[in-house]
């Protein structure tokens, strides 16, 4: 009795997982897709086998014709969706292998005809040689038809498995690990069940546990894809801006703008600071590659410059730049100086200065940027204004592209220091030479 109740318990829940997951496919965004709606063709029969499996186990032992009626009903269920299960799996796979319409037309017929022939099958042999019956007390009896649909479902799954391995370089290797979990894991628990003649059944757990799999790995797929198709979105909005903006009606504007400025030295000097700094700017959205440590440093320089027109003596900067040679991520350093700038110097009545500096270790180089403006409190959440300033981006820019970190720490009223470490890479100093090479061939 005891063992009754473990495996009605285990199939209710894993029952109600395949449920869970039924709502969620249905609820979702990609519910349309050939391959999600075959994969809800999957969990609608395994969940239907479940709870029929579960009842038949509940009410054994319990006499009448009623119950004799249920277990009847209940194991034929079971052994018809098994099937069906089976096929849809079959489906799924060839859904997910960019295959031939031809040969797609060629998987449907034989999931139609197969069905129609085992379901035949299956009610002639009930009839004439039993594959189960029960006894008085409606306990389940293999009957001498038992093996007849085993052998079909086995070589169904069989079938499966060869496909699979078939098509296995079009699957990849995390698809055709999480289809072949699917019909080799149950086989091996109804092996040990056999074989040390067990009591507690759980292969339609498990199998239900290995469409669990499959669905995380259809999840992280999705999830790929989506940030694939962001990365594309993002790409395209940079097009759409650039065309948009139109570089070279600005750069033309601003020349325009430097030759009326004939016979003011320092406005001249502003105008062709403010385009290069401008250039760069542009360069930077489809610039994807590490670049020289002093050529960001420039572009740097022409931002303080500019904002040192504009704040005067309130704006104060010292660099202290003791190693040079080394490459980093387009836009790594000017967020933060324009941080320390924008929230740190100017909102102090008396300003402030700001202070860039580089070391060599032996693990890495360090870039610090201080400065001695208001500061804040790391602990608390930033005020609206502060949350789009870009050092999030850096952050992931230096973690995807070198392995670099950035961490910031602040005292409120006494300022703030932002320290990037660059790890010194083969790949990212091998750039460096190539770099050095180009520049001293043009030279």
């Amino acid at each position: 009795m005891e063992f009754r109740l473990v495996n009605v318990s285990l199939e209710l829940f894993a029952c109600a997982m395949l449920l869970f997951l039924i709502i969620y496919e249905s609820a979702s965004e990609y519910r349309r897709t050939r391959t999600t709606r075959i994969f809800l063709l999957i969990l609608y029969p395994h969940a239907l086998l479940l709870i029929f499996d579960a009842i038949s186990w509940a009410v054994a032992g319990t006499p009448g014709l009623f119950v004799c009626i249920i277990q009847w009903t209940s194991n034929f269920i079971v052994y018809s969706s098994g099937w069906l299960i089976n096929i849809f799996l079959l489906m799924y796979v060839s859904a997910s292998i960019p295959l031939a319409r031809e040969a797609e037309q060629k998987i449907i017929k034989f999931c139609i005809v197969s069905t129609v022939l085992y379901f035949v099958i299956l009610f002639v042999t009930q009839i004439h040689v039993p594959i189960f019956f029960f006894d008085d007390n409606n306990l389940f009896v293999i009957g001498p038809g038992y093996y007849i649909p085993v052998i079909c479902v086995g070589g169904l799954l069989l079938a499966i498995i060869v496909f699979i391995l078939y098509y296995r370089e079009q699957l990849g290797r995390r698809k055709v690990l999480a289809f072949l979990l699917y019909p080799l894991i149950p086989i091996a628990v109804i092996t040990v069940n056999i074989v040390f003649n067990l009591y507690v059944m759980v292969a339609h757990v498990v199998s239900a546990l290995s469409l669990l799999n499959i669905f995380l790995n259809i999840q992280m797929q999705l999830e790929k894809k989506v940030r694939e198709m962001e990365v594309e979105l993002t790409e395209s909005r940079i097009s759409v801006m650039l065309s948009q903006i139109q570089p070279h009606f600005l750069y033309n504007s601003l020349s325009a703008i430097h030759r009326l400025c004939r016979g003011n030295a320092e406005a001249q000097k502003a105008v062709m600071t403010f385009s290069e700094y401008l250039r760069v700017n542009m360069d930077s959205l489809v610039q994807r590659e590490p670049i020289p440590f002093m050529k960001e440093l420039e572009h740097i320089q022409q931002y303080l410059w500019l904002e040192q027109l504009r704040f005067g003596q309130r704006l104060q900067v010292v660099y202290e730049i003791n190693t040079s040679e080394f490459m980093l991520p387009v836009l790594t350093i000017q967020p933060i100086v324009e941080n320390a700038v924008r929230y740190g110097i100017t909102k102090k009545k008396s300003g402030g200065t700001v202070t860039i500096k580089t070391d060599e270790c032996n693990d890495g180089f360090y870039i610090t940027v201080a400065d001695d403006g208001i500061g804040f409190d790391p602990q608390a959440p930033l005020p609206k204004e502060r949350r789009h300033t870009g050092i999030a981006n850096v952050r992931e820019h230096l973690s995807a592209i070198c392995g670099g970190v950035l961490t910031i720490d602040s005292i409120p009223g006494k300022g703030t220091i932002a320290t990037i470490k660059i790890p010194k890479q083969p790949d990212i100093l091998q750039k460096q030479i190539d770099y050095d090479v180009r520049r001293a061939a043009q030279e």
